[in-house]
């Protein structure tokens, strides 16, 4: 081997690759531990909300009201708001288009199939300051519970943020319009005292 290409001596107290490989190696299996923990803990909360029964298609001509950009935060159980509930396309945060329509509620997320929830199913529609994985300023989430329509969780509530936030009391007003509000028995509150 040519002398340039050849490692220089190690200096004495200077480690060597293999006192570094061993703890990379540690750390590797580490993260990857814990992913496959975060996972399998998914799945299991999938398997266990396959129970409640996916939410009728949106009929084929809404009569919309309103639409609005939205940040979708998350759907929970009913009065457990760190609870989420993972649910065909309501499972991940992302940007959203909701449409109030006298018909209920569409919930368009880039990726995945649109969530419609009939007006039938809306109980009532309130504000919020935190959910899981998400606090913001006072009422600065839109609370929509609505009914599941199984009897364990009875209800659900999803978890929106509107992006022109200066159109939240127009969107919770349509919302509430369409509900049958009292319904459901109020959750505790997720607002700051």
């Amino acid at each position: 081997m040519p002398p340039e290409l050849a490692e220089p001596p190690l200096q004495p107290g200077e480690p060597s690759v293999d006192s570094r490989l061993i703890p990379g190696i540690f750390v590797v299996a580490f993260l990857a531990l814990i992913l496959g923990a975060m996972v399998w803990a998914w799945r299991g909360r999938r398997r266990r909300d396959a129970a409640i029964p996916a939410l009728p298609t949106a009929p084929e001509s809404l009569h919309p009201i309103l639409t609005a950009d939205v940040f979708y935060v998350a759907t929970s159980r009913a009065g457990q708001p760190l609870e989420r509930l993972a649910l065909p396309g309501l499972g991940f945060r992302a940007r959203a288009e909701l449409i109030v329509a006298t018909e209920g509620l569409l919930l368009q997320i880039p990726g995945e199939h649109p969530v419609f929830i009939p007006a039938d199913r809306l109980a009532d529609a309130s504000t919020a300051t935190w959910t899981i994985d998400r606090v913001v300023e006072s009422d600065g989430l839109i609370r929509v519970r609505w009914s599941t329509g199984i009897p364990t969780p009875d209800f659900a509530e999803s978890y929106l943020r509107l992006i022109e936030s200066p159109r939240q009391t127009e969107v919770l007003e349509a919302i509430r319009r369409l509900g049958t509000a009292g319904t459901a028995p109020a959750g505790p509150s997720t607002k700051e005292n």
